[in-house]
């Protein structure tokens, strides 16, 4: 990860290990440090309300996650005082079997406030979000997007093209 450019001390390494005891198929998630085995029996006395010590344990999954810790502060981003417009990538129709998708905005262009009706897709660098029909997406101020069920009672003129608003 330093060869990606990772600040020595800002990554956190955090093994675990999914166990269970042997012969059953569900899994426990136990950190993959000291005595893990004993870890194991209190998770599944905590989960089930009983652990055998006499048992045999078995490891299912070994997993290894790596993170960088986040700066800490404020992480609310700037409201939407930029033309929310200027996140539509594409007017185009793209056609489905069901649904005519008139927009396509790029969710870094989104700002705190916006709200996106569907349908529609948010593309990002990592992710593609689809609103479906009856659908709404809005950036809450920590640059969030949720998406929420319509009310029953909708308006069908909705379903004609999707619309971005500045406020909420």
């Amino acid at each position: 990860m330093r060869a990606e450019g990772f600040a020595p001390g800002s990554v956190r390494i955090d093994r675990t290990l999914d166990m269970r005891y042997a012969g059953q198929s569900y899994d426990l998630t136990v950190p993959f440090a000291g005595d893990y085995v004993a870890a194991f029996h209190r998770a599944h006395e905590q989960r089930y309300g009983y652990s055998d010590r006499t048992r045999s344990c078995e490891v299912a999954t070994f997993a290894r996650a790596s993170r960088e810790r986040a700066e800490t502060g404020s992480s609310e981003i700037e409201g939407g005082k930029l033309q929310s417009e200027r996140a539509v990538i594409d007017k185009t129709n793209v056609c489905s079997p069901d649904v005519d998708i008139p927009h396509d905005y790029d969710r870094g262009k989104l700002q705190a406030g916006n709200r996106i009706f569907g349908p529609a897709i948010v593309t990002e660098y990592s992710a593609t979000t689809a609103i479906l029909p009856l659908w709404t997406g809005h950036v809450d101020s920590y640059g969030n997007l949720i998406l929420e069920a319509a009310p029953m009672k909708f308006d069908p003129t909705r379903l004609e093209s999707s619309r971005i608003s500045s406020t909420l």
